[in-house]
């Protein structure tokens, strides 16, 4: 996972490595990260938290996970999930003063991603977002590569519109809500990852490699859209490599 991480991700859009995570995970050293941050993963920790970052998420009466893991809320990790990408916006911010300038575009996305091709060439202002069969009614919260304004508005947006009053209201569509009060445009597309899980009643296997069978997350439609590109870039390198080899043949005859 991290090998692919690097190669399809951090060399292809030439990015430097921000990691926000729980005390209780190991990331991987070979990665280089320019920030590692590392936070408590206990409910009292986390109520501190959006006690001061945003005190009145008590008043919301929108139910649903977006607010996963605080007390009194549904199930979840939705409440991680805000203050994670506050955290990552910090040290983002952090980062560009000490160098003395800023990044023109950032890439937000979970941990347990597995990157299976390389990173598509984005050029859209606003969100990039893939995953489209992952939306639930909102958009897709795996990934996103954003112009650094629209960065900034994904990353700090959903906790600054705090409390939400309402109807039940998942994370997706809590992020789409957000992007939309911040007017952040939203492009969608394709990218070849898939959440990698070690639970066997929440996941599938989806590839061998060498001797280890992957095991993916159930989640929306990505699984099937991903082996579609897989497939899809296997076939058009198989064809280009017959054009390829057409092509010295028609020279050696001649």
């Amino acid at each position: 996972m991290e090998a692919a991480l690097e190669t399809h991700v951090l060399q292809q859009m030439e990015a430097d490595l921000f990691i926000v995570t729980d005390t209780a995970s190991t990331w991987p050293r070979a990665l280089k990260a320019r920030n590692v941050t590392r936070l408590s993963d206990k409910q009292p920790d986390l109520e501190s938290f959006f006690n001061r970052a945003s005190p009145n998420w008590k008043n919301a009466s929108a139910t649903g996970n977006f607010l996963g893991g605080l007390p009194g809320r549904d199930v979840g990790h939705g409440a991680y999930q805000l203050r994670d990408r506050w955290f990552c916006e910090q040290a983002i911010q952090n980062q560009e003063m000490a160098q003395g300038h800023g990044y023109e575009n950032v890439g937000v996305g979970r941990a347990d991603l597995l990157w299976l091709l390389p990173h598509p060439e984005v050029s859209s202002t606003g969100c990039w977002i893939p995953c489209e069969g992952n939306d639930w009614g909102g958009v897709c919260d795996h990934w996103a590569w954003c112009d650094r304004r629209s960065a900034s508005k994904y990353l700090t947006g959903p906790l600054h519109s705090l409390p939400l009053q309402g109807e039940e209201m998942n994370t997706e569509q809590h992020l789409k809500f957000s992007l939309a009060k911040e007017n952040v445009k939203l492009a969608r597309g394709k990218a070849a990852f898939i959440r990698l899980c070690t639970k066997l009643k929440s996941c599938v296997p989806v590839f061998n490699i060498t001797s280890d069978q992957i095991h993916a997350k159930i989640s929306g439609e990505q699984i099937e859209a991903v082996k579609d590109q897989v497939f899809e870039n296997m076939i058009l390198h198989s064809t280009q490599n017959f054009a390829g080899y057409g092509e010295r043949e028609k020279d050696m005859l001649l």
